[in-house]
């Protein structure tokens, strides 16, 4: 168990992913409170609204931060839905927004790939590509639209988009062509998506296709 841990340094690789107040978001925090330093990473450090951003400077221990509530009355403004929840979606202003990055600067270093040194592809311009949703996905995309709660049909419609209940991702299936092509033109491609979990589909597409990467 953590409590019987007293480390020197811990690192919390890819910390945008504990966000929230969840089971393993307090896990982690507990860990952390037993370390002597703490030190997060992430390269996507300003989530979906404040309170993700709090929840990660919170895991930190971040000495004199606001609670979560104080937080919330101070600087983010509450959207009630329907059924009564209440849902933080976006700071107050940008003058409640900028008195937190002030407070953040001290304790926020900011390195980009140009600053480490890293050389990353040069992006090249070309045309969005739209790709139509299969059958089962229109299906279950246009029943999602009946859900009253607006974050939960949100949520859904953004994951039938991906992929549907049939397993079938068009999706996913364009973009393991586009990398194929490029591949037999000799070209390197970088693959950005919003989820990791993502990655782990295209990865094993691109297994199966032999397309080493």
């Amino acid at each position: 168990r953590s409590q019987r841990l007293h480390p020197s340094l811990v690192v919390v690789d890819e910390a945008s992913a504990l966000k929230g107040t969840g089971a393993r978001h307090r896990s982690i925090k507990e860990l952390c409170r037993s370390a002597d330093r703490v030190v997060a990473l992430t390269a996507t450090p300003f989530e979906n609204d404040p309170l993700d951003l709090w929840a990660i400077l919170s895991l930190l221990g971040s000495p004199g931060l606001w609670g979560r509530s104080e937080f919330t009355d101070s600087f983010c403004r509450e959207d009630i839905h329907p059924n009564g929840c209440r849902k933080v979606t976006v700071w107050k202003s940008t003058l409640h927004a900028d008195q937190v990055m002030q407070w953040i600067g001290p304790r926020f270093l900011r390195r980009t790939g140009r600053e480490v040194g890293i050389r990353l592809p040069g992006r090249e311009q070309t045309r969005p590509v739209l790709v139509p949703l299969s059958r089962t996905q229109e299906r279950e995309y246009r029943n999602a639209a009946f859900i009253s709660d607006d974050l939960t049909r949100h949520r859904r419609q953004q994951n039938v988009s991906r992929r549907g209940s049939d397993e079938i991702s068009p999706l996913f299936n364009a973009a393991v062509a586009a990398v194929i092509h490029e591949a037999q033109l000799g070209r390197k491609v970088v693959i950005y998506t919003a989820r990791l979990e993502d990655l782990a589909d295209i990865d094993q597409q691109l297994i199966s296709a032999g397309v080493g990467h």
